[in-house]
């Protein structure tokens, strides 16, 4: 760092921390201490460069005992991932200060038993006690809180959020190690009631006098600077931590550093001594008659509140992960599909697959795009990123069976969905009735359906040179139909000849299809949640991300008020065709269900889930594919049928309507890549024009060949080889290095 401006703040007694949780800006700056807070690791959390420690805090979290509720275990997974970045900030400066959880400020109880859970964190990753501070926020029951921890556990304290003197006093009676005023925010409020000379640069400096006038062992930590001038006007502080913008701005400017604030100045300021460690009442009648200090705490205790809930979401969805509703891995299926006499695609024979799980460096962004938290440009780099991770599942296929992208027809997938709104009949019904003859309008107020869906299929066909098909559902929107599910257009492909048969896709949500020779007399319509909330809170309660063949359940009893509570769904007052989606039966809607019945065991609720995914699969049966048509067998698929127990009661439960339960695999289809399966078909079938939707079941207006076709490079006409672009553009020797 050489003899610059940050070299002579540090030459002047100020120990300076980088306020950041970018690894190389802390080495960069050589600080001698860092710090985490909710901020800053909501922040990180969101970059892929910390995917590793995001992933171990997952696994920590999912191993912690079944008992603790979500909540917890969500709590506890904040902890870890601060203890996961602050032990990797010790190793680069020997000293490291982590935050208490802010919603805990007004219970010392809590408090203190939160620091030494995050000092117990630090032991495991071999962090010692004495060089850990752990950050409270500066009200009375949390310097109280530091006070015990001082005094009775050796536990080094920070309080923070400091913005007046009264607080300073209070914290430094207690004896902790040191506190934390927030000049650029004290600063701000100054300036908005009309104050010209600088606030903050004057509380803190106040403080800071104080303290060394009257002897206190507590050191004033600054933070929170707007300028390089404040860090100036400060110089002397027993520390300061700024943001590595400011500290970089700081260390181009020419202008040395002097020391403003020192021993000496200190001991002939004009301070009035004041005690409040003792006194509740006296502290908070001072603490209220500063206005700036009050304003402040709450807002900025707010903030961190509100990260720290950011966070906790971003964690959840993490831990959510491995159910349809959220995301699973890549699929990737080698089929031959060939054309039967009819016309129409022949049945699919199934030859190879592979499954290719979601890059840890993209997870974060994914669940980010679910919670609309991208900007427009990260989305964009994501979907070409998405797009690549196809291909790569594509490749790894291809090349296990010794083929050549020559030997490949087409590969057909649907990509990520992000996003999908489901047709509003009366509003759709309402527009059509006006007469209104905007287009732009069916999607402004006529409630046609929409969707947004990333893994750019040119990415996958320059990746691959093989043909590629993909956005299925938007033109199937666009006539008005719900395009959810697509299964049917495989039904009918694989069951056409067969008579009519039902077949049932138990993903997250579950779905039935009627296939038959005439499409129109065919149907497909979701049934309620399949996996998705017998998932959700197997992952709560257990830390497993599915009950494993169902043996949970198995040990349980149903919960009849529960029961019947879900079959009360407004989802269940919908006609087919109809669709579920994220909002019905996702992790808001399980997360009510085990906060009303937190006193019931796990065995009971899973039990519970089990049966009425079972019962509403088949009362969507009997109310609406048995009356019309006669069936003799369930053919099922996906990831449920792995579900001992789900498979058993769903066996039962058609069987008393005469009907047999069959898996896909007794048909060639494998249940566990019969999704795969769908879309190579749908893929086949665009790339030759045919029709692949079903518009009787779907709700379209006309049939249509739905995808978007992007062509391998190979197939270019009137092309010639590139020379030297390798060499020039990627900087490429000859040998491709």
């Amino acid at each position: 760092m050489g003899t610059g401006p940050l070299q002579q703040l540090q030459d002047a007694g100020t120990v300076l921390i980088a306020d950041t949780a970018d690894f190389d800006k802390i080495s960069q700056f050589n600080a001698s201490e860092g710090t985490t807070n909710p901020s800053l690791l909501y922040s990180a959390a969101q970059n892929t460069s910390y995917a590793t420690l995001i992933s171990n805090t997952i696994a920590y979290a999912n191993a912690l005992p079944s008992t603790i509720s979500s909540s917890e275990r969500l709590t506890a997974a904040v902890d870890h991932l601060a203890v996961q970045f602050g032990t990797r900030i010790f190793k680069l400066t020997g000293k490291v200060s982590t935050e208490v959880d802010v919603t805990l400020s007004f219970n010392t109880a809590a408090t203190i038993a939160a620091a030494l859970r995050i000092i117990d964190l630090y032991h495991e990753q071999g962090v010692p006690k004495s060089q850990v501070r752990i950050k409270i926020s500066a009200t009375w029951e949390g310097i109280q809180a530091a006070r015990v921890l001082q005094r009775e556990h050796g536990v080094s304290c920070l309080i923070t959020v400091v913005f007046g003197l009264v607080q300073a006093i209070t914290a430094a009676e207690a004896d902790v190690d040191a506190i934390a005023p927030y000049v650029g925010r004290i600063t701000d409020w100054g300036k908005l009631h009309g104050i010209a000379n600088d606030l903050g640069v004057e509380t803190v400096s106040k403080i800071q006098n104080y303290l060394r006038k009257y002897g206190f062992k507590t050191k004033v930590m600054a933070a929170s600077f707007r300028s390089t001038k404040q860090i100036r006007d400060l110089a002397g502080i027993d520390l300061l931590t700024a943001s590595p913008a400011i500290l970089e701005a700081l260390e181009q400017e020419s202008e040395p550093v002097d020391r403003r604030l020192t021993l000496e100045s200190a001991r002939h300021m004009n301070l009035h001594k004041s005690s409040f460690i003792n006194d509740e009442s006296a502290f908070r009648w001072a603490f209220n008659s500063d206005e700036c200090a009050v304003e402040k705490s709450a807002e900025a205790m707010r903030k961190f509140g509100e990260d720290t809930e950011k966070l906790k979401l971003l964690l959840s969805k993490m831990l959510q992960v491995g159910y349809g509703s959220s995301f699973d891995g890549v699929d990737a299926v080698l089929c031959q599909i060939g054309i039967a006499e009819d016309g129409h695609p022949s049945r699919p024979q199934y030859i190879d697959g592979l499954t290719v799980d979601w890059p840890l460096e993209l997870q974060p962004l994914i669940l980010r795009a679910f919670n609309n938290d991208l900007t427009i440009f990260e989305m964009t780099r994501l979907n070409y990123a998405a797009g690549a991770l196809y291909a790569e599942a594509a490749n790894d296929l291809i090349q296990r069976n010794n083929l050549k992208p020559e030997d490949i027809d087409v590969i057909g997938y649907d990509g990520q969905t992000i996003y999908q709104e489901p047709p509003d009949r009366v509003k759709e019904r309402e527009y059509v009735l006006s007469g209104n003859k905007s287009l732009v309008d069916r999607w402004l107020k006529g409630g046609f359906p929409c969707g947004f869906f990333i893994a750019e299929s040119g990415v996958v066909a320059a990746l691959t040179d093989v043909d590629t098909v993909t956005q299925f559902r938007p033109l199937d929107h666009a006539l008005g139909g719900s395009a959810a599910p697509l299964m049917q257009y495989l039904d009918f492909v694989a069951f056409r000849n067969d008579g009519p048969t039902v077949t049932l896709n138990i993903g997250g949500i579950a779905n039935l299809q009627l296939a038959n020779a005439d499409r129109s007399k065919m149907m497909a319509f979701d049934t309620g949640p399949g996996n998705v909330m017998i998932d959700h809170i197997s992952k709560a309660r257990t830390g497993r991300g599915y009950d494993k063949d169902g043996e949970l359940a198995a040990q349980g009893k149903v919960i009849p008020k529960l029961h019947e509570e879900l079959l009360q769904h407004d989802f269940y007052t919908r006609k087919p065709p109809r669709s579920a989606w994220r909002l019905d039966f996702g992790a808001a809607y399980a997360d009510a269900v085990l906060e009303r019945y937190s006193a019931a065991s796990t065995e009971d609720l899973l039990a519970t889930l089990t049966r009425f995914t079972a019962i509403s699969i088949t009362k969507s049966l009997t109310d609406f594919i048995l009356p019309k048509t006669e069936v003799t067998r369930v053919v099922a698929s996906g990831g449920g049928t792995r579900n001992a127990t789900l498979m058993k009661n769903l066996g039962e439960e058609v069987e008393k309507h005469g009907l047999k339960l069959v898996t896909s695999d007794e048909f060639g289809i494998p249940a566990a890549y019969k999704e795969a399966i769908k879309f190579a078909t749908l893929a086949f079938a665009n790339k030759r024009s045919l029709a692949n939707n079903i518009p009787a079941a779907g709700g379209a207006v006309r049939y249509a060949s739905l995808g978007k076709l992007s062509l391998a490079p190979r197939r270019a006409k009137n092309s010639e080889p590139v020379v030297g672009r390798d060499e020039k553009v990627l900087g490429l020797n000859a040998d491709g290095h």
